[in-house]
């Protein structure tokens, strides 16, 4: 699976239930400045 960004915790277990088994993501939080919650 690709994506812009990280996933949030719920998305990241339904992938995980979804058997993908590898996740690409194009940032990471740090990326994004001061920390933050992700969401959906």
């Amino acid at each position: 699976m690709y994506s812009s960004s990280v996933p949030c915790p719920m998305c990241e277990a339904a992938a995980y239930w979804a058997g993908i088994e590898r996740m690409y993501h194009g940032s990471d939080i740090a990326d994004r400045g001061a920390p933050q919650l992700r969401r959906c």
